[in-house]
């Protein structure tokens, strides 16, 4: 999905940008108080969770972008600088790392459990119906939004997980017949 993938692209470059100058990353920490990115519960969702990161940042980014540091820095300057900057104080910008959060948050719930030491197959499947609802949810219910996203959960699901066992594993965990 193109919106997907410039918005990642461009969370990148952001996130390379502060961890690639030293002085700059200290002047970061000073206004975030603490990092960009943090260590994810899970490998799989680190997009997710660095996206979440900078969203969660958004605040601090812009003071830290309107400060004497900042403006008094050698990066304010620099082209790459300046594009970060755009980014940082572009609203749309930062919606769409909003609506990606909310593609996402769902379904790194789903893998937090299949990562983890519990068996998770019982929950697996109705995990995948209640993210798809989520997802739905957060974006009010407006199909043009999660509609891509369900398409691809459907095709992933279909192709590996849609199995007899799943639905088996699922209807006769003991914990969901409460």
């Amino acid at each position: 999905i193109p919106i997907v993938s410039s918005t990642i692209t461009n969370c990148k470059t952001i996130r390379y940008f502060f961890y690639a100058h030293t002085r700059l990353l200290s002047i970061l920490r000073k206004y975030a108080k603490g990092d960009l990115v943090r260590t994810g519960a899970t490998r799989f969702a680190s997009h997710y969770l660095n996206l979440k990161s900078l969203y969660g940042k958004r605040k601090q980014l812009k003071l830290m972008f309107a400060s004497n540091d900042w403006a008094g820095s050698s990066y304010a300057k620099k082209p790459l600088g300046k594009r970060v900057y755009k980014l940082v104080m572009d609203n749309k910008f930062l919606a769409k790392i909003n609506l990606l959060v909310n593609y996402f948050e769902p379904l790194a719930n789903v893998l937090r459990r299949v990562d983890g030491d519990t068996p998770a197959m019982g929950f697996l499947y109705g995990d995948l119906l209640q993210a798809k609802q989520e997802i739905a949810v957060r974006l009010n219910h407006v199909e043009k939004k999660y509609g891509p996203i369900w398409e691809i959960i459907d095709r992933r699901w279909d192709n590996k997980m849609k199995t007899t066992l799943h639905k088996a594993g699922y209807f006769f965990e003991p914990f969901l017949l409460l």
